[in-house]
């Protein structure tokens, strides 16, 4: 489990802060990333990843050629809070260095 997040089944207290769980975290952020770079689940060309690690959200991102000839790499960290940002903010550094080549000449 990660620090600074603990799972319980109970019910939260009225004014307890429900934080989302790791996995959630992890998945707000690379679900825009993936819109952004319209790659689909089947697509080797494109991996995202979302760890936590001392309380801050880490999101890389990678597009590249299948003969590795080409990579596009790219890293943002933030609070987890951000998770959905950061994801975004990853799609447009990819996008900016060109990963939409990249992925629009491996669609063809």
């Amino acid at each position: 489990m990660a620090a600074g997040y603990a799972a319980s089944t109970a019910a939260p207290k009225d004014d307890a802060v429900v934080l989302p769980k790791p996995a959630d975290v992890q998945s707000l952020a690379i679900h825009p990333a993936k819109i952004a770079l319209k790659g689909g689940d089947d697509a080797q060309q494109l991996i995202l990843t979302a760890t936590l690690a001392g309380g801050r959200l880490v999101v890389v991102g990678l597009v590249g050629r299948p003969d590795a000839s080409e990579m596009i790499r790219e890293t943002v960290t933030g609070a987890p809070g951000e998770a959905a940002a950061l994801g975004a903010a990853l799609a447009q550094r990819l996008l900016a260095r060109g990963a939409d080549r990249i992925l629009r000449e491996l669609e063809g």
